[in-house]
């Protein structure tokens, strides 16, 4: 199954069209990101905007959602 089919799989699933791309790019996070080593404000940027989408389980259900359906 590629990439497409397995979207169009979760979407179903999930009754959800929501399609979040993570790409931080540290120099443009927030200020108090700079006050914490890279990664770690880089995984906290990340699990602000999945915890923005309302994906029940936070992080934890969106990458259930992606490993294991798309």
């Amino acid at each position: 199954m590629n990439f497409l089919e397995k979207l169009v799989t979760a979407s179903r699933r999930q009754n959800s069209l929501l399609c979040v791309g993570l790409d931080p790019e540290p120099d443009h996070m927030p200020a108090q990101s700079h006050e914490v080593p890279v990664a770690t404000a880089v995984v906290g940027f990340c699990h602000s905007i999945i915890g923005a989408t309302g994906i029940p389980g936070g992080a934890r259900g969106y990458s259930r959602v992606y490993s294991g359906d798309c």
